[in-house]
């Protein structure tokens, strides 16, 4: 519902999509997927941070920002997701 999180969210899936291109793999155009969900929706790692249970981060994310490395993907709103996670939630 919050505008610069809905930004930050759609920009790191352009990321995932861009990745997957360059893999091969074509995705669907994110900013649909975004409005069609649900506002009471939550992620896996979400319903894992409100249970108090250790966060999958790396294999979420370490996927999308080792793959942008590998063929020259900048991937700045994934690492920006993955820095706020890390600082919320230190392991």
């Amino acid at each position: 519902e919050q505008p610069e999180w809905r930004d930050r969210m759609v920009s790191a899936m352009r990321e995932v999509k861009a990745v997957a291109a360059a893999q091969g793999i074509e995705l669907e155009e994110p900013a649909g997927l975004v409005n069609v969900a649900a506002r009471d929706m939550r992620t896996s790692m979400q319903k894992d941070a409100a249970a108090g249970r250790p966060l999958e981060l790396d294999h979420i994310s370490g996927p999308i920002v080792r793959g942008g490395r590998e063929h020259h993907v900048p991937t700045p709103a994934t690492e920006e997701l993955v820095e706020l996670v890390r600082a919320r939630y230190p392991a």
